[in-house]
């Protein structure tokens, strides 16, 4: 779980240029997404 949640990391000021608002959030969106169905699949397992 730590290891999911720490693969996104915010763009840093040197990152911004190349990653627009959009796909920023779109990566923060992602990254919920797959905690959520983390959750999910954690929650079958048990």
């Amino acid at each position: 779980m730590s290891t999911c949640a720490s693969v996104y990391k915010p763009p840093t000021s040197g990152h911004t240029n190349n990653m627009t608002i959009s796909e920023t959030k779109q990566a923060e969106v992602n990254r919920k997404i797959t905690i959520h169905n983390h959750f999910q699949i954690i929650r079958i397992v048990i």
